[in-house]
């Protein structure tokens, strides 16, 4: 499993596998009436990047990591570098 992910073509079979393994684990703990204190990314920082507008994806992306403990950074196309090229 590739310690950074940018793209999903660097990911093998069995890394695919894994993140649904672990996907699947965590299910029952986002069911309705499951107390939402999780801390498996604490102190980890998420980054979001969407090429497009999406308020419902990024959204939902920000929640899910929180929820995870994660701190997240919204890196928005229009307000960066990226319509300098970079």
């Amino acid at each position: 499993m590739p310690k950074t992910l940018v793209s999903s073509s660097v990911l093998s079979v069995d890394d695919i596998r894994l993140l649904v393994g672990d996907g699947r684990k965590l299910l029952p703990l986002i069911q309705p009436g499951t107390k939402k204190n999780l801390n498996h990314l604490n102190g980890r920082t998420i980054a979001t990047l969407f090429a497009e507008p999406s308020t419902r994806t990024r959204c939902s992306f920000e929640l899910a990591a929180k929820v995870l403990g994660a701190h997240t950074v919204d890196v928005s196309p229009s307000q960066s570098s990226t319509t300098k090229g970079e």
